[in-house]
């Protein structure tokens, strides 16, 4: 389950960094109230909540593959 979880995380994770959304919009993108008050924050969190979601999922990819080898 956590491989298949952390591959998941990183494809969008990689979507995100590649393909950020370039405007607030209540549909796609790391939304927060904080993050949606300028576009300057909007694009930071963008950049930011993608590297994360891409650093978790190669976390999530290696514990799952720890259990495939032990």
């Amino acid at each position: 389950m956590p491989v298949l979880l952390g591959s998941i995380f990183c494809v969008v994770g990689l979507i995100m960094f590649f393909f950020p959304p370039k405007k607030i919009n209540p549909l796609y993108g790391y939304r927060t109230p904080r993050s949606m008050k300028s576009q300057e924050r909007w694009d930071f969190a963008q950049g930011y909540s993608a590297k994360l979601l891409i650093a978790s999922g190669v976390i999530m990819l290696l514990s799952g593959m720890e259990n495939f080898t032990f």
